[in-house]
């Protein structure tokens, strides 16, 4: 089954169509700085995600850095989050809000096993002192730098770009709906073991089939329950059905900064969002 995800209602420009689809539930919007996706039909609770991962500051409004140089050598500290400000929170819920007339909720997104890193000009990246998991995703960095590392940091604080990157990476969960054409022939009265000995006997096919055995499970109940009542076979025992099947599928996704001017690296390194997902830009 094509990887594909879609936005509702719409088709892939890398698919050519819908065929043997898997459909995603969420209409994601790109906002500019995060993107939202609805988590219910009637609009009232929201998934974001944001672009942009920053360098977190104090109470005072300065960032959490500091560079303390010794000899040869130099320690930066930086303490880092992947959030939205909570003033930008609260105005994109009141805009939801008056369109729906209802009380709103914003949660982010369904993420697991963030790691947080830097890297510092062409090297291999350093991960954080340890991995967050919960949001606002923060993390502590402890490094050592040597002399060059440490005058690319330098060049970094003083605005210069494309030197430092603050990268957080994740498996983001989005629900999807699979949608299955299934087709063949019983031999017996709708059963499940006579389904499942149909499809083991190639007497029943199953377009876009999917390998998770509970997406199958659940499959299989679906068109039995079908075959029992509304879509009950001829008098030869064929049929032709299509069914929805709901599921999670896990994507790697990047945040990426620029450690030099702050702005996403989206251009540099694609979005945050898996390229095979489509974003409609409102």
């Amino acid at each position: 089954m094509p990887s594909e995800f879609l936005l509702s209602g719409g088709e892939s420009e890398s698919s050519g169509g819908t065929q043997s689809s898997m459909l995603l539930r969420e209409t994601v919007a790109d906002l500019g700085d995060l993107y939202l996706w609805p988590l219910d039909e009637a609009r009232t609770s929201y998934a974001f995600i944001p672009k942009l991962p920053m360098v977190s500051r104090n109470a005072d409004g300065a960032e959490s850095v500091s560079l303390i140089q010794a000899g040869d050598m130099a320690f930066l500290s930086l303490t880092t989050e992947w959030t939205v400000a909570d003033d930008r929170l609260e105005a994109l819920r009141s805009d939801l809000e008056s369109l729906v007339e209802a009380p709103v909720r914003l949660s982010f997104a369904d993420v697991a096993h963030v790691v947080p890193e830097l890297a510092i000009g062409g090297r291999a990246a350093r991960p954080a002192a340890s991995a967050p998991s919960m949001p606002p995703f923060n993390a502590m960095f402890t490094l050592q730098l040597d002399a060059e590392e440490t005058a690319d940091v330098q060049a970094a604080l003083a605005g210069q770009e494309q030197v430092v990157w603050l990268r957080y990476r994740a498996d983001l969960t989005l629900r999807s709906t699979t949608e299955v054409q299934v087709s063949g022939r019983l031999s017996d009265a709708p059963s499940r073991d006579a389904l499942d000995q149909a499809l083991q006997q190639g007497m029943v096919s199953i377009s876009a089939l999917d390998t998770d055995a509970d997406l199958m499970g659940e499959l299989l109940d679906q068109v039995l329950l079908r075959l029992m009542t509304t879509d009950r076979p001829d008098g030869d025992g064929q049929f032709s059905l299509t069914v929805s099947v709901s599921g999670k599928s896990a994507q790697p996704v990047v945040a990426v900064a620029d450690l030099g001017d702050g702005r996403s690296a989206a251009d540099l390194f694609g979005a945050v969002m898996p390229s095979s997902i489509s974003i409609f830009k409102p």
